[in-house]
């Protein structure tokens, strides 16, 4: 063992020593002792130089050659050191010394590098200025590792923390030391000597000279470096336009430069050439703010996204860009507000019809009573829309058919909210999308006659206004009006102030006895149910033929009983558990459809089963195979059961026709008994499925989903009450329909390849 002059600990000599490089292999010695430099077949003779401490020696012959051979002698030892220079580099106006080692430091040069070996494996030392408000040096030490990757470590301090650095990585050494000043070279005299005539030699100034972009200290001097170009770009790139006809008949320069993306030290700097239309720029934004309100992208969601894709244009731009919208949109069709007295929640059992988002809890403070937007302002609106598409929706002359809906909806377990929409039944299918119905109030609490009552009031003169006068558009033409309500029973039955369906006069159309329901050769009229009302009807603006009842509930009920009526027979078989419900779940794989059987929990429990969705249970009606689940004596039981499945499919699909005719309602009466006629008798002329609620029930979904997800719109508490920031937002969804903003931009993306 003994005690490196590189180092500070003892180590062995096959650890720290340094040793000559392969480099150095072409150093042989003469027999007149004279160092000569094998180059292939080239032989060239060193000359010696000797520092003024005569124990350190180099044999150079530099510049011709890069190669230098150091020999320095510590504790009466030799140790030699070779050299490769790769890059001379050159002191800069403020220079940075070494650290003093036995009273005496070097200048460190800036672009310096040197190629020599280092515990057996050829490192690149490299030193390199960084200029920013304290001048410091980075040294580095870079080396290949075995799997051919390049590595390195680096030092803000000294050069020899650079070298630690390697040998704590390679060796395992936390604690070896080695000589910065020895590793790099920077001893070397007569290197020194020629930075220093270099330093000396005067320099030929430009007179717009500029730094170098690294050389700049502040941001704005970079920011400022960085538009100079952009401005030179701009220019030159109209010529270049110019000169490959990039131009219409008339010269006219056709192509425009948009954006160009630097990558600058690692940074990527975006470049964006925006021309005076800033009406385009306006309209791409509310394209962007059109995309996040439709597919529900928060305020923090979208800051999330500009993190990660840079160009985009910052969140502050489109929040500014949405409030402007909502202003204009809001001075258009004003929110108003009301209060709804405050409603007991618990007493009320049947939910079956509402949606509940669970784990979602909310202060009344938080969310507000109620507010309401104006029938006739968003008429304003949406008329214009309808006479200007193509093919227009709406033509002079024609009837506007205004149907007016509601549903509830639990938003966590102590709060429920309740929404009234209308829609324009003029526009068909359209009709069946939650974007063409158009909330107009919604308001906390639950569905009961006395805040419905309330509600009723606030369109009760308008209502009354558009039924008698007409609607007015800004050209003065008058649109004749009628009105219809939908609705599930529940809710058309609250409105209608008619007891419930479990009541003894329960029809919402006549005074059917619920003993005489069954009576299918009995006729009853439209005429109104007198016995079973116990509150005074709301919107009596609405004619009593222009009452619909929901054909998707309709469906939704019916389906169950069915399925109810088949399940409850086959459980009481012995060998359901084991065969039948097998035999069902099997046929239900057939048909893609997921379902599965809950035995009871306990003694006197009951078997239960998946709830179904409309979709579903509609392919079961239309395809299930009842037939095999009987066998014997039953077997005429299940193609009695199958056949009455498949004809309440067909009549089902019969009030969803696009069309239906005179004749085709005789004969759906004579099948349904007579009930289907005194039902689809108001909308002749119009199409049954016009009237679902299924595009109100989704509206109610994409409401909770957007509003009660975890954040509001507004990326967290508002000062208005949700409800308000709801309608604000359905306000904007107009704005898109007035303007006809884009959904999409195309952009063609080419490489080239210098």
């Amino acid at each position: 063992m003994f005690r490196n002059p590189l180092s500070d600990h003892e180590v062995p000599d096959n650890i720290l020593q340094f040793q000559t490089p392969i480099i150095c292999d072409y150093f042989q010695k003469t027999p007149n002792e004279e160092f000569i430099l094998v180059n292939d077949e080239n032989t060239k003779r060193f000359r010696q130089a000797t520092l003024e401490n005569t124990q350190h020696s180099f044999f150079h012959n530099y510049p011709t050659s890069p190669y230098i051979h150091a020999n320095r002698v510590f504790g009466g030892k030799n140790y030699p050191q070779s050299y490769k220079i790769i890059s001379l580099g050159q002191y800069p106006t403020r220079v940075i010394y070494t650290r003093k080692e036995k009273g005496i430091n070097y200048k460190v040069p800036n672009n310096y590098q040197v190629e020599t070996l280092l515990n057996g494996l050829t490192v690149l030392c490299k030193t390199q200025y960084q200029f920013s408000r304290k001048i410091v040096v980075r040294y580095t030490v870079e080396w290949t590792d075995k799997n051919g990757q390049i590595r390195s470590s680096y030092s803000l301090s000294s050069a020899g923390a650079a070298g630690s650095l390697f040998l704590k990585e390679i060796c395992n050494k936390p604690n070896s030391r080695v000589s910065g000043t020895t590793l790099f070279g920077l001893d070397t005299s007569f290197l020194q000597q020629i930075h220093e005539i270099i330093a000396s030699q005067p320099q030929q100034i430009p007179a717009n000279r500029k730094r170098c972009f690294t050389e700049l200290t502040s941001q704005s001097q970079k920011n400022k470096r960085i538009s100079m170009i952009g401005k030179e770009i701009a220019t030159q790139t109209l010529t270049i336009l110019k000169e490959n006809k990039f131009t219409s008949s008339s010269e006219e320069i056709i192509a425009s430069l948009e954006a160009i993306i630097l990558k600058i030290n690692g940074e990527i700097v975006e470049l964006n050439f925006y021309s005076d239309n800033i009406t385009d720029f306006t309209q791409h934004l509310d394209s962007i703010i059109r995309a996040c309100d439709e597919t529900l992208i928060s305020r923090d969601s979208y800051r999330r996204l500009a993190k990660a894709v840079p160009n985009l244009i910052r969140e502050y731009v489109i929040e500014k860009r949405r409030n402007e919208i909502t202003k204009t949109m809001n001075s258009l069709i004003p929110i108003k507000s009301f209060n709804i007295n405050s409603v007991n929640f618990d007493d009320d059992n049947d939910d079956g019809n509402q949606q509940d988002i669970s784990g979602i809890e909310f202060n009344d403070d938080d969310v507000g009573n109620g507010a309401f937007r104006s029938i006739i302002s968003l008429l304003d609106i949406i008329i214009p829309i309808l006479t200007t598409s193509t093919p227009p929706v709406l033509k002079i002359g024609d009837k506007i058919n205004i149907k007016l809906g509601g549903d509830g909806r639990n938003v966590g377990r102590k709060q429920k909210h309740v929404m009234l929409t209308m829609c324009i039944v003029n526009e068909e299918e359209a009709v069946l999308s939650p974007a063409h119905q158009y909330s107009i109030c919604l308001y906390l609490g639950k569905e009961s006659y006395d805040s419905l009552s309330i509600v009723s009031a606030k369109f009760s003169h308008e209502l009354e206004q558009l039924k008698t006068n007409g609607y007015k558009d800004s050209n003065n033409t008058i649109w004749p009006i009628e009105l219809f309500f939908s609705g599930d029973w529940k809710f058309v039955a609250l409105v209608l102030g008619i007891n419930a369906a479990t009541s003894n006069y329960f029809c919402l159309y006549c005074n059917c006895h619920k003993d005489e329901r069954y009576n299918m050769d009995k006729i009853w009229l439209n005429s109104k149910n007198t016995r079973g009302c116990k509150n005074a009807m709301l919107f009596q603006e609405i004619d009593q033929n222009n009452w619909i009842i929901d054909e998707l509930h309709l469906m939704l009920r019916i389906s169950d009983v069915l399925f109810q009526c088949l399940f409850y027979e086959l459980i009481k078989k012995k060998d359901f558990a084991n065969n039948t419900q097998i035999l069902i779940i099997a046929e239900m794989k057939k048909l893609h459809v997921h379902f599965e059987f809950y035995p009871p929990t306990t003694k006197n429990g009951k078997w239960e089963w998946t709830s179904l969705m409309g979709p579903d249970k509609e392919k079961i009606l239309k395809d299930f195979q009842i037939k095999h689940l009987f066998d014997g004596q039953q077997a005429t039981r299940g193609q009695d059961i199958e056949h009455l499945w498949r004809e309440f499919y067909r009549l089902y699909k019969i009030m969803r026709q696009k069309s239906i005719t005179d004749e085709e309602i005789d004969q759906f009466e004579a099948d349904a008994k007579q009930w289907i006629r005194d039902f689809c008798r108001p909308t002749i002329g119009m199409v049954l499925r016009h009237f679902s609620t299924s595009s109100l029930e989704k509206k109610n979904h994409q409401q909770v989903r957007l509003f009660f997800g975890g954040t509001t719109m507004g990326g967290g508490k508002s000062k208005k009450p949700v409800i308000h920031d709801i309608l604000c937002y359905e306000n904007r969804q107009l704005f898109y329909n007035i303007h006809n903003t884009p959904i999409k931009y195309t952009r063609k993306t080419m490489e080239i390849k210098a």
